[in-house]
């Protein structure tokens, strides 16, 4: 039996409360796990960001992007920080649709790289 059929099944209270434990742990666990993820990620977009500004042309523009993204994460950053959703919801919009658009632009701008890559 997997776990979650253990708990719905059991008539042992004292395995219920150790399972029903367990369960409120691992959302403490996601949670500090996506924000120690949010940080790598916002200062990944940094350094990548001023890394390729060093670079000419679509390196250069991508490097701005990767900057732009990442002072977009951060109002969301402040907001774990704090513990609150004050600032993070009028960003919404980053989620749904320039983190589309920068995936695609990014997407686009690696399938260059690779071409380049193989023709030198």
């Amino acid at each position: 039996m997997h776990g979650a059929q253990v708990y719905e099944t059991s008539a042992d209270e004292i395995q219920r409360r150790a399972f029903r434990s367990a369960l409120h742990t691992f959302g403490g666990v996601n949670d500090a796990l996506f924000f120690l993820f949010f940080v790598a990620f916002t200062a990944g977009l940094f350094c990548y960001g001023i890394a390729l500004l060093l670079n000419s042309g679509t390196d250069q523009r991508i490097g701005y992007l990767f900057l732009l993204w990442g002072i977009l994460n951060l109002p969301g950053l402040i907001d774990a920080i704090l513990g609150n959703e004050s600032l993070g919801t009028s960003f919404d919009w980053v989620g749904r649709y320039f983190q589309s658009i920068a995936r695609l632009l990014i997407g686009l701008w690696l399938w260059n790289a690779s071409n380049r890559c193989r023709a030198t």
